[in-house]
């Protein structure tokens, strides 16, 4: 694309460029208009590679298509398609639908050409900020970084750029059908493309907005750190990210390639699109009902949907290739917040802890179970898990808001 394609209408006039439109970045796919938003500028919606539509459904992710002219990046527009989270916050209306599998009503999303990223930035000049990347949690299945829940505008104002994306979830970003048609293999990890996409976008870009391409800080929550975790195991991330920020979710909650197949199994025998051509030829509301449907009699719930251990993405299990030397030189922070696990208790009618208490939901789930207390307790002898438990309350005064130390636990 010429320059001129890049500068025209980004002022109102044809002869205007951009520095008459300080609102105006340009890209590598082209010219962006943003908005400001107290003291920075937000460009909302860039697609940062092609709608994974038609024949690139179940296929890694390709560059986005061009355009002339200034895309309007002032709002939020598509999120990936799911299954509506009642704790999660989106730009737009669900659409409401009856799922014949589950027999009950359900909302969701339905929009494919998803793959976006947005950008906070102080200022668009070539100071060379640090830049930093979010991934957003929710199992995989959930979430999106086109929501106010994830808004950098006040990250960015302490003069870094900020970056939130979108990619595949589920069915559409990690379902592995390499068993049915080896020429889909890997399709289970390209969720996990779809952010090394958005990461090299970030590289590619990140002058445009102010930021420094060889400063950039990746970090997530959950989902989006369990992605974090999978991505330093990923051949030469560090040229993707110099920094990585990990909460909440870590290398054991990825999949093993046997788990995978058996999830795709899951979700092929759980409803009446069983083949690629199937799986192809269904609409985005049929795919995400027969999710759900899987989800409600997997058993596992939120951790049918992971990256996988392909050896060809994944070059192998985080532990072991991080403590070969890959990701060599990354500098890794990592984390998880005291008393986290009572978000869940928010899905409950009477803010139960699904842990610990019978909620709407069912009985309780402990977390840990007898053997791995049984385990812990020997790993911390002649000590025990109750023993440290029980020092830390007294050492820092904490309540146990009427339940038992077990429970606490």
């Amino acid at each position: 694309m010429g320059l001129a394609a890049l500068i025209v209408g980004c002022g109102g006039g044809g002869g205007d460029n951009l520095d008459a439109c300080d609102t105006c970045a340009a890209t590598d796919a082209g010219v962006v208009k943003g908005v400001r938003e107290g003291e920075v500028l937000a460009f909302k919606s860039i697609p940062y590679a092609a709608a994974p539509t038609g024949k690139l459904r179940f296929r890694p992710p390709q560059p986005a298509v061009t355009w002339t002219g200034v895309r309007d990046a002032s709002q939020f527009k598509e999120v990936c398609p799911q299954i509506k989270d009642a704790l999660e916050f989106y730009p737009y209306a669900a659409t409401k639908v009856f799922n014949e599998l589950t027999g009950a009503d359900t909302e969701i999303f339905e929009n494919e050409d998803c793959l976006h990223v947005s950008v906070w930035s102080p200022a668009l000049d070539q100071k060379k900020r640090p830049v930093m990347l979010f991934i957003p949690g929710g199992a995989f299945q959930v979430g999106d970084g086109s929501s106010e829940y994830y808004s950098g505008q006040h990250l960015a104002a302490q003069d870094v750029v900020v970056m939130t994306i979108n990619y595949r979830l589920g069915i559409l970003g990690f379902l592995e059908l390499g068993q049915l048609d080896p020429s889909y293999a890997g399709s289970g990890n390209n969720g996990l493309r779809d952010q090394i996409a958005a990461l090299q976008w970030a590289h590619r870009n990140a002058a445009a907005f102010g930021g420094d391409p060889d400063n950039i800080t990746v970090f997530g929550e959950s989902a989006g750190s369990i992605s974090l975790s999978a991505l330093l195991a990923t051949k030469s991330p560090e040229k993707l990210f110099k920094r990585a920020i990990g909460q909440s979710g870590g290398p054991n909650l990825l999949h093993t390639s046997g788990f995978q197949q058996i999830v795709a199994t899951v979700i092929t025998d759980g409803g009446p699109k069983k083949t690629i051509a199937d799986l192809n030829g269904a609409s985005v509301r049929e795919l995400l009902k027969q999710q759900q449907n899987a989800i409600q009699n997997s058993g596992v719930g939120d951790a049918l949907f992971a990256p996988f251990f392909d050896n060809d993405l994944l070059i192998g299990n985080p532990y072991d290739v991080i403590a070969n030397g890959n990701a060599k030189g990354i500098d890794l922070m990592v984390g998880a917040n005291q008393d986290e696990l009572g978000y869940w208790s928010l899905y409950d009618s009477q803010l139960r802890n699904p842990y610990v208490q019978t909620t709407d939901s069912g009985t309780p789930s402990p977390l840990i179970s007898s053997a791995k207390r049984a385990f812990l307790d020997s790993a911390l002898a002649p000590s025990s898990l109750d023993a440290v438990y029980t020092d830390w309350i007294a050492a820092n005064g904490a309540t146990m808001g009427g339940r038992t130390l077990g429970q606490t636990v």
